[in-house]
Order: C-alpha cells, then structure tokens, then sequence
C-alpha cells in the first residue's frame, strides 16, 4: 500500500516538473520519493550479470580516463601558485589518486561484479586510496531537474559513471576530477575515525551521509581547477552575466556538447558565487549556502569539535 502512495506521488512529481524542470521543492521531493523505494526490497531491481563485452569496454574507458587525467594535470598545475589562494598540493591530489589507482587490480567494478555474482571472488578489497569504476543505472543518471556526470560512493568504494561518458571530453573528466577528491577524502576520513565508526557510518540503511564539508572543498577545487585549465577565463569574467553566449562559449573551450548546456549555466553561475573569494569558511558564505542547499534535502554530517568524529547538522 505505501509502496503504491509512493509511486503515485513520484509520478505528481515528474508532472510537475515536466512543466518547470527547475523547482527545487519538487526536486527534493522527487529525489526522497526515489530513495524510499529503492529502500524497499519489493522494489529493487537485481542487477544483471555484466557480460564480457561490458567489462572490456569499461577497461578501454578505464585507460582512456587514466590518459585524459595525465593531460588535465599540467594545465591546471602550471599557473602560478601566487596567483591562486590554494596549494598546488590541494590541487594535485586527484591527479595523484588517479596515477596511484593505475596499478589496482581490481578498479574495474564490472568485474567485481561478474566474479562475486558467480562465486568467483568472495570479497573485494582495495588498497589505502585506491578505488573501482562501475556504471550508473539509467534511473541514476537522468534526475529530473539534474543530470548526474559521475558519483562516488564511499561504501563501496566506486566511482559510477554514466553509460554513455566520454573520457574525452574536459568537462567531464573534470566531473572525475571532483568524485577523485572524495576518494582522497573519505580514505582518510577512515583513518581519522577508524574502520568501526567509518563502516557505521555508511552502513546504517537509507540516503547516503554526506560530510558537508567534503562537498564544499571538493566543489570549490573542481571550480579552482576548471579556471586553471582555462587560464583564469572564469575568474576573468564573473562580473559577466550568464547568457547562452558565455554558456557557448564555456563549452567551446571545454570542448564539449550542447547536451551540456545545463552544467555549463550551473557552473557558471557556481563561479559567481566563488571568484574571486574561493571557498575557505567564513570567507564565501555564499558558496557555502549554494552547496547547503543543493544538499538540503540529504543527511549531513561535519565534523565534531575534537575533529575524529562526524556529527548530524
């Protein structure tokens, strides 16, 4: 019986923003509506066992992102570290993360799959700061109101992407570039509160935590890290207003589709609120409400005063 209320009221949702695809009211409800499902067993769907073919082809994506960061990293380390507020060592971090995750064994999570579906591999463990890639389901990935460009998530230590991603495209492995942040950062987050806390944590049932101030460090990184690969064209131009022109533009020089357009509004209009202050509390509020609202409607988590436990805010 709830499981039908649910579904009904996901599909007003969808209505609604069928005629205005940016209200976050109903994007928040929507968002709710899908986890309470998927939190019911009755409504999961059992994966499919991937094929050979699906392996091998996240295997080519897999060395096409290892040699697309490997290109990224030294536009956007070589500005002058006196012009940015930030250490290149911030900065670098997903790029080190990526070159160090090349001589994991097991970071195609495909296979993962395939081998503990069919009794081949019991367990998967990886190690400190080493992580898998799997793929979104398409439910994931289309949102209404957002399109999702990759997702980390720390219980089981996978980096999903969407079906279709291009390693390519410097838009979107810049989207890696931020889900490679949280790897750095919940791998020592677990070593901060430890293996029992960090696994109570993430294994409680339901929406996923999100430590807030993970999401603002790595959200102001991945902005910091776009403008030094377009040599300071975003902080340049923040006093412009975002028109579909800049948008065009935005994407030219990120080398990327029109299908992008709605990342392009967003992280223009995200740059607006960052440059020329950055990130660092209680320097840009501003920014830092953006992202609280974003996240509003998710369980939050910051850090306690004795900084080796989180706490709900």
């Amino acid at each position: 019986m709830m499981a039908a209320l649910l579904r009904d009221a996901k599909e007003s949702c969808e209505a609604v923003l069928r005629q205005d695809p940016t209200m976050p009211q109903a994007i928040a409800l929507h968002d709710r509506i899908t986890r309470l499902l998927e939190g019911d067993p009755a409504q999961r769907e059992q994966p499919s066992i991937p094929t050979e073919e699906e392996i091998l082809a996240l295997d080519r994506i897999i060395l096409q992102i290892e040699e697309g960061m490997e290109r990224l990293a030294p536009r956007v380390l070589a500005s002058a570290p006196g012009q940015y507020p930030y250490e290149v060592r911030d900065l670098k971090s997903p790029f080190d993360i990526s070159e160090h995750n090349k001589e994991n064994p097991q970071k195609n999570g495909l296979r993962i799959m395939r081998e503990s579906r069919t009794g081949g591999q019991k367990s998967y463990r990886s190690a400190p700061g080493q992580f898998a890639y799997a793929l979104l389901r398409e439910d994931e990935v289309h949102v209404p109101g957002r399109t999702i460009g990759a997702s980390y998530s720390p219980d089981s230590n996978f980096i999903s992407l969407p079906r279709d991603f291009d390693p390519r495209c410097p838009l979107k492995l810049f989207d890696l570039y931020h889900e490679d942040l949280h790897v750095v950062q919940h791998a020592n987050l677990r070593l901060k509160i430890g293996n029992e806390a960090y696994n109570s944590l993430y294994r409680q049932g339901g929406a996923t935590p999100i430590i807030f101030p993970f999401e603002v460090e790595a959200s102001g990184l991945h902005m910091e890290a776009i403008d030094r690969y377009l040599v300071g064209w975003l902080r340049q131009n923040v006093h412009l207003p975002v028109t579909p022109e800049r948008e065009s533009e935005f994407l030219r020089r990120m080398e990327a589709p029109e299908v992008f357009r709605p990342q392009a509004q967003s992280l223009l209009q995200g740059a607006q609120r960052f440059f020329p202050r950055g990130y660092r509390y209680p320097l840009n509020q501003e920014f830092i409400d953006g992202i609280y609202h974003a996240y509003s409607d998710r369980p939050l988590y910051a850090f306690a005063a004795d900084g080796r436990s989180v706490v709900r805010i």
